[in-house]
């Protein structure tokens, strides 16, 4: 499962990273040689100071056990090291476990945003 979502995330998302100058570092959680967590970087503009989170996942296997809070915290140690002032992250609206985990590491609500989801018969809107 983890495996699948993590190849997922980064075709997506951090894959055109390692093609920067300076590639951008992934952190993993691995556990008897599968990856059961992850998180990433992506640099926002032309400058270091702001760093979002495209990805973050640990597999449900494993969750309740403090990895999420693991990576959160070594990611945000990393950002600062790279220089930047900000971190911003984002989860679902309902997913209250992570937000929990982002709380739990200093992270403040700034709003809510809206997903948009063109199918091919219809544009709606998700709240996230």
């Amino acid at each position: 499962f983890m495996d699948s979502e993590f190849q997922r995330w980064w075709r997506l998302n951090y894959r055109p990273n390692i093609e920067r100058d300076t590639p951008l570092p992934v952190l993993i959680a691995v556990h008897e040689h599968k990856v059961i967590g992850f998180i990433g970087f992506v640099v926002l503009g032309n400058n270091r100071r702001d760093n979002f989170n495209p990805g973050t996942g640990v597999d449900v296997r494993y969750r309740n056990r403090g990895i999420g809070k693991v990576l959160v915290s070594v990611w945000i140690n990393e950002a600062k090291a790279m220089g930047a002032e900000k971190c911003l992250i984002s989860t679902g609206i309902n997913n209250y476990p992570a937000q929990r985990v982002y709380y739990g590491r200093g992270f403040k609500n700034v709003g809510e945003c809206c997903g948009l989801v063109k199918s091919a018969n219809s544009t709606r809107s998700i709240k996230t």
